[in-house]
């Protein structure tokens, strides 16, 4: 499968420009070169360990995010985010419709999927000594990332269909 091109944008620039900000978060800042290596790592555990042609997101707007985004993109996986606002029923149910056997999320997150038969990858686990995901009002640039995503990667970018609720 061809590399997609935000991956490739971003693997430009770690190599252009390695030292300086790709994400700045609050008081966060990570280097193109340091976002590269964590999305490296979670290419490596989404490879490893999810299972699917398709995996879900279920992070706050971080960082995180957007390494666990373009780690999903690098191991070849078509990504659906699931928002971080639903509630758990709707959460299973979107999961279920998408068809994931496997959501990367965060720790503190995974109780919200108990609905979901999809298995939860923690991103804690998946980028060693990248620490936790920070929430620091890094809506912007996980909006960018994913809206970037969806331009240059459409077919890769799982569509939701509408769901109703009665």
């Amino acid at each position: 499968m061809p590399e997609s091109a935000i991956v490739a944008a971003v693997r430009r620039a770690a190599a252009r420009v390695p030292d300086r900000p790709a994400l700045i978060a609050g008081e966060t800042r990570i280097s193109y070169a340091e976002l590269e290596r964590r999305a490296a790592a979670a290419a490596a555990a989404v490879a490893d360990k999810a299972r699917g042609d398709i995996v879900g997101l279920f992070l706050p707007n971080s960082p995180a995010f957007v390494w666990s985004l373009l780690g999903a993109l690098q191991a070849g996986k078509t990504v659906a985010v699931l928002p971080t606002l639903a509630p758990p029923p709707l959460l299973a149910l979107m999961a279920a419709e998408a068809g994931l056997e496997t959501v990367i999320t965060a720790g503190e997150l995974a109780p919200r999927l108990a609905e979901s038969k999809a298995a939860p990858l923690l991103v804690e686990q998946m980028a060693a000594g990248a620490g936790r995901p920070s929430c620091h009002h890094g809506s912007l640039l996980a909006l960018l990332a994913a809206g970037l995503a969806q331009r240059f990667d459409a077919p890769r970018i799982a569509p939701w269909r509408s769901v109703s609720i009665a």
